[in-house]
């Protein structure tokens, strides 16, 4: 029970995460298009209505002139731009390799094991040597003594 248990709330937090992310797109797909904010609806009268363009209702170029209405479109598509590049970062799927999915170390990880073993087996083997040099003067001392 607790495995099929586990596998619906797996499921169900997929499913959430993919309509979370298919939300965050289609905002994203306006956020990209903000400087379609004054295009499309200047379009619509000018092109569906037939308004004459000196008399649309929204229209930047006699609100602000020409220069002042390159700039905002170009600040809409700077904003555009940063938002769209911070929530790409933020949705961008973390790479992870196969030694980790698996639970394992990554491989910079087992070099510094290895190494950390190699430095105690030393140690060890060091140590061991000492202990058995100890072991050959007290067995020469003590058959000196005898003799």
């Amino acid at each position: 029970m607790s495995a099929a248990k586990n596998l619906v709330g797996s499921a169900a937090k997929r499913i959430f995460t993919y309509v979370a992310e298919i939300i965050m797109s289609a905002v994203l797909l306006v956020v990209i298009c903000l400087p379609l904010a004054f295009a499309i609806p200047m379009w619509i009268q000018y092109i569906i209505f037939r308004v004459p363009a000196a008399s649309l209702a929204l229209n930047p170029v006699s609100w602000f002139g020409f220069f002042g209405t390159l700039a905002i479109m170009v600040l809409l598509a700077a904003a555009s731009v940063i938002v769209g590049y911070m929530y790409v970062i933020a949705v961008k799927p973390k790479t992870r390799s196969a030694e980790e999915r698996k639970g394992r170390p990554p491989k910079e990880e087992k070099v510094e094991i290895e190494a950390e073993t190699l430095v105690e087996e030393e140690e060890i083997a060091a140590d061991v040597e000492e202990t058995a040099e100890e072991e050959e003067t007290e067995g020469l001392e003590a058959d000196e003594g005898d003799s």
